[in-house]
């Protein structure tokens, strides 16, 4: 394989891994942050998804 492909992979990767990390993270964290913070839990959940997404968007351009 190229190393263009070789790199392909690795960001599909890290993209699943981060997304591993930031549902292991909403399941872990969010519950604590509800029932301790109001509001924070959701808005976290929320601001780590825009995240998660923006690095996604930022992956792509560097593709192509």
């Amino acid at each position: 394989m190229s190393q263009e492909q070789w790199l392909k992979i690795a960001k599909g990767a890290a993209i699943a891994v981060g997304g591993a990390l930031l549902a292991y993270g909403a399941n872990a964290v969010v519950p604590f942050l509800e029932a301790n913070g109001g509001i924070w839990g959701p808005a976290v959940a929320s601001l780590l998804a825009i995240a998660i997404q923006t690095a996604r968007k930022f992956l792509e351009k560097q593709e192509g």
